[in-house]
């Protein structure tokens, strides 16, 4: 700049400051800054300044940091190794802790409501940015990504998996394990059991209903299939008297309920001509026949009740 030589960093703040008016940051932009200088390494975001010797710091906050010291530390395996085990046993301590005095379950409430906050402010549009990643890619690797998520996971499991473990998963989904922490709700609350041997204690429970009971998922598919035959052909016959509104069935509109749900009909080995009879069905909204699930609305005893009242006012011969 006016080619004065000076004995260290000190002295040319100094100098420049007295003699050129500028501050270390300006000179340091003007003279010495490189293009990715002052931008976060990570997330290119502005850094802030530290001194005239170290110019800007490398990272915008302890977030960026963290991930930047992982990558340094995966450069050595053994380091990076110990690093991982030591945070995932300092993670479940902390955890552990948390569970014993409600605090895990207070965070998970709070994160749950702020994620519902923040959706509900979304645009259709902007959640479809936001939550469906797959909508990112488009084309060719649109249907790469596909056939990736076709061949690992779930999707292989699924593929791969025993009759049984088929069995156990359609029975936990079709409501089965929210059923039995109703029905167990006194006795786990008073024990103080943790999440992981309420989920064994359940385990053990679905083993033994489907040992003692012998459900089989096969037997099941096919009861439900003969009931929607049935309960399309009664519906064809008696819309008049099931819709007669004449609301639209599609996945998101209405759907053809079954108030006394399929599944229980199963369970209690009702006839597939009463469960799938113009007594039991309803239009339902598609909202509300989610949140039902495997419940009904009425009691078996009410729905043979009615059927044996008023079989003969109406042919149902199918």
């Amino acid at each position: 700049m006016c080619q004065v030589e000076l004995k260290n960093i000190s002295g040319l703040s100094h100098h420049i400051r007295n003699k050129h008016s500028l501050n270390s940051k300006q000179y340091y932009d003007q003279f010495i800054k490189t293009n990715n200088a002052g931008s976060c390494v990570i997330c290119n975001k502005p850094t802030s300044w530290k001194s005239l010797s170290d110019g800007y710091k490398t990272t915008c906050s302890h977030s960026c940091g963290g991930v930047l010291h992982r990558q340094h530390l995966k450069l050595d395996v053994i380091k990076y190794k110990k690093f991982t085990d030591t945070v995932a046993k300092n993670t479940k301590n902390i955890w552990s802790l948390r569970e014993g005095n409600e605090q895990k379950q207070q965070i998970s409430n709070k994160i749950s409501k702020t994620l519902k906050k923040r959706a509900n402010k979304m645009t259709t549009e902007q959640r479809r940015k936001t939550f469906g990643w797959l909508n990112k890619y488009t084309g060719v690797d649109r249907q790469r990504e596909i056939d990736k998520l076709l061949k690992t996971g779930i999707h292989a499991w699924w593929k791969n998996c025993t009759q049984e473990q088929r069995e156990y998963v359609h029975l936990t989904r079709r409501g089965e394990y929210r059923h039995w922490l109703q029905k167990n709700k006194t006795t786990l609350t008073a024990h103080e059991h943790t999440r992981v041997e309420i989920r064994q204690m359940f385990n053990k429970y679905i083993t033994d209903l489907l040992a003692k009971k012998q459900l089989r998922f096969d037997n099941y598919l096919q009861y439900r299939k003969e009931v929607d035959r049935l309960s399309n052909i009664t519906y064809t016959r008696y819309k008049n008297i099931i819709n007669p509104e004449n609301l639209k069935r599609s996945t998101h509109s209405y759907h053809l309920d079954h108030k006394v749900s399929v599944y229980e009909g199963f369970m209690y080995n009702i006839p597939p001509d009463i469960i799938s009879s113009v007594w039991n069905l309803q239009m339902l909204s598609a909202k509300d026949n989610y949140t039902k699930s495997l419940y009904s609305s009425i009691t078996v005893h009410q729905l043979l009740t009615e059927f044996n009242q008023k079989k003969h006012d109406i042919a149902i011969t199918i």
